[in-house]
């Protein structure tokens, strides 16, 4: 989409009833209406792209070589295919499902032209960072999407809004999930809920940004269970944000398709439902209530396929007939132009009006899908990339598509520092041997890193920064250590509860290299004094020893090593006291998941606390995963309960992910 003062730029997508794509339109056979009223067609071109490759190709009809995309000049040839998966709201099945399907439209469509990008709306987005043709680094990348134990979807496991409310706690205890369906916790799910939304629509926005200098129009296949948007209570967060964001789409030529990922589903009671203290009156309600619940959910992926000219699949148990379905539709579409009126740009109230978009066509039997509506601003003029150090380094951060030549480990997570007060902390793992070491004059070497960190609100509003420059240098005895991992530590602070994300950029001044990470960080609100648990900090069992419990300087960054003791702690805050003893009353239980599956467990003990409460109390434990424990992916759970606290506030519950490795 081009807007200007003298021409609209729009696509289109025409097709006939069976789906296949018509290419012979010119202008005479469309009727273009904006705000209702029809509009002169300047010009229609058809654009071809490359279609989709028969199934069963051979393999050495494949390109094996990774070609990536550069996105700042906006080369490339052939399709660009970004795939997303909504890991805030796929559930447990659903992500086994969409694992399977890529890995099968890898192997069986994937075209010689086609560049794919695979990332995820959780865990800070960047699964396969770069557009590529490579099959082998596609399915590694397909490989490493998992279940997000910190989203809003189910596992079949641990619950992910409040895994250790009582099942079955009374006659008020009678929603399906046996969830505790007090007020107060009912309040809380529905603002993380709200917060992961908000959170999931500024990762898409993050994501369109990047595409933006791309040429052309720009699929984006988004596998998601789907999450409410309209409110009806007053609040408007989630629907202001999703039209926020498909009206930057349609300006960057994105078009959402969206895949219902929940499959199949009756509505009736499950094998996981707590139905103690259910009625049959309430039994029979089940069906109803859940089928509102999937209708309210639809409604975000309706929504960003209706809007920017895509398609919604739902009503399967097979994700990869909807991405069948989205690629089928890139053989290619109309570009058509007309003069917009000087009453487009004016701003009642000092605001830009929004224009419904209408596209039809007169020859009888088609199907037309394009933008719904646009603003009326023109589009601003595209300035030339800015390739100074931090041009670089900013570029870098803000965009999912920058390049990977720095191979980058990051852990993020909330804590509340005793100097600053509530900080998201990174702890970052540099690959040294992606590094140019450069030879000084007593035979040792040397390095020199650009880092830049910054903090991202939920709809994608920088909140802070940090840049510093290192130098790494190393005596000839010395010179084996720079293949050693380099290791660092920043502090950002926070002043809201909500969901972030936390960027991490490296350069490496001699080369010129160029790594980013980044992670998701949900910080909780403190201030209202409810019970709540920092992030955790993972060390080696010898490192832990000599550092501070919270100190991220010897963190691990999430890997462990199987036959290797780790460590770990974390922050209780807001933990009420016993006025008899002037402390608190803390039970703590530690889970370790591998999958859905409970590998170890430990039982709720009374937490021991030496000295009178403060806002933070620290604890943290030791675990050995045995020597013939597979190496793989792995939560760490942690629960705490307050028994001083109200039933509806008395527990808390983090996780951090951890990956299992052998050792060298």
């Amino acid at each position: 989409m081009r807007v200007t003062v003298g021409l609209v730029q729009i696509d289109a997508v025409v097709t006939d009833r069976q789906g296949r794509h018509v290419t012979d339109l010119g202008p005479a056979d469309f009727v273009v209406r904006v705000g209702g009223q029809p509009r002169e067609i300047t010009h229609v071109s058809y654009v071809a792209l490359t279609a989709p490759s028969a199934r069963g190709q051979a393999p050495e009809t494949m390109v094996t070589s990774p070609v990536p995309i550069d996105a700042r000049s906006g080369t490339h040839r052939g399709r660009a295919i970004t795939l997303v998966i909504d890991d805030f709201h796929v559930s447990y099945e659903g992500m086994s499902r969409v694992r399977e399907a890529l890995h099968r439209y890898l192997d069986e469509r994937l075209a010689p032209d086609d560049r794919v990008a695979i990332l995820r709306t959780g865990g800070g987005t960047a699964v396969m960072q770069q557009f590529t043709s490579d099959p082998a680094r596609l399915h590694a990348a397909v490989d490493g999407v998992r279940f997000n134990f910190m989203g809003a979807a189910t596992a079949g496991g641990p619950a992910s809004l409040d895994s250790q409310q009582a099942f079955g706690g009374g006659a008020d205890n009678r929603n399906p999930s046996g969830r505790q369906g007090s007020e107060g916790q009912k309040a809380l799910e529905g603002f993380r809920n709200e917060i992961i939304g908000v959170g999931t629509l500024g990762t898409l926005r993050w994501i369109v940004r990047g595409l933006a200098p791309l040429p052309g129009r720009k699929p984006v296949v988004v596998f998601s269970d789907g999450f409410k948007v309209f409110d009806f209570k007053g609040e408007h967060r989630v629907q202001d944000e999703i039209r926020v964001l498909t009206d930057e789409a349609n300006r960057a030529a994105v078009a959402f398709y969206t895949v219902d990922t929940r499959g199949l589903d009756t509505g009736s009671v499950r094998p996981e439902d707590n139905v103690t203290y259910m009625g049959s009156d309430d039994v029979q309600s089940v069906p109803g209530q859940r089928t509102g619940l999937r209708l309210g959910a639809e409604e975000s992926l309706s929504y960003l396929a209706g809007r920017t000219g895509g398609l919604m699949v739902k009503g399967s148990n097979d994700p990869g007939r909807g991405l069948d379905r989205a690629l089928a539709d890139q053989e290619g579409y109309y570009v058509i132009g007309y003069a917009p009126t000087p009453s487009f740009f004016e701003t009642p109230q000092g605001r830009p009006a929004f224009h419904k978009l209408e596209v039809s066509v007169r020859r009888p039997g088609l199907r037309v899908r394009s933008r719904a509506g646009l603003y009326g601003v023109a589009d601003a003029a595209t300035a030339a990339g800015d390739e100074s150090r931090a041009g670089r380094l900013m570029a870098a951060l803000v965009s999912p598509f920058a390049a990977a030549d720095v191979g980058l480990r990051l852990q993020a997570l909330f804590v509340d520092d005793e100097t600053a007060g509530p900080s998201m902390r990174a702890m970052l793992r540099i690959d040294s041997r992606d590094l140019a070491f450069v030879e000084t004059a007593d035979g040792g070497r040397r390095a020199v890193l650009d880092v830049m960190a910054a903090t991202f609100g939920a709809s994608g509003t920088a909140v802070d920064r940090k840049d510093q420059t290192f130098t790494i240098q190393t005596k000839r005895a010395d010179a084996p250590a720079i293949n050693t991992p380099l290791f660092y530590t920043v502090d950002l602070p926070v002043k809201k509860p909500g969901l972030y994300q936390f960027r991490v950029a490296v350069r490496d001044t001699a080369s010129g290299r160029l790594g980013a990470a980044g992670e998701v960080v949900v910080v909780p609100d403190v201030s209202s004094g409810r019970l709540a648990v920092s992030g955790i900090v993972v060390r080696d069992a010898a490192a832990g020893a000599a550092a501070a419990p919270m100190d991220g300087a010897q963190a691990n960054v999430g890997q462990v090593t199987p036959g290797h003791p780790f460590e770990y702690a974390f922050q209780i805050l807001n933990a009420r006291t016993d006025p008899t003893t002037a402390k608190p009353r803390l039970k703590t239980q530690v889970r370790l998941w591998r999958e859905r599956q409970v590998v170890y467990e430990t039982p709720s003990t009374l937490l021991p606390v030496g000295q009178s409460a403060e806002r933070r109390v620290v604890a943290g434990g030791r675990l050995n995963l045995g020597a013939q424990v597979p190496p793989g992916d792995y939560t760490l759970q942690v629960i705490v309960t307050d028994t001083i606290a109200p039933r509806a506030h008395a527990t808390a519950v983090q996780r951090a992910n951890l990956e299992a490795v052998r050792a060298p």
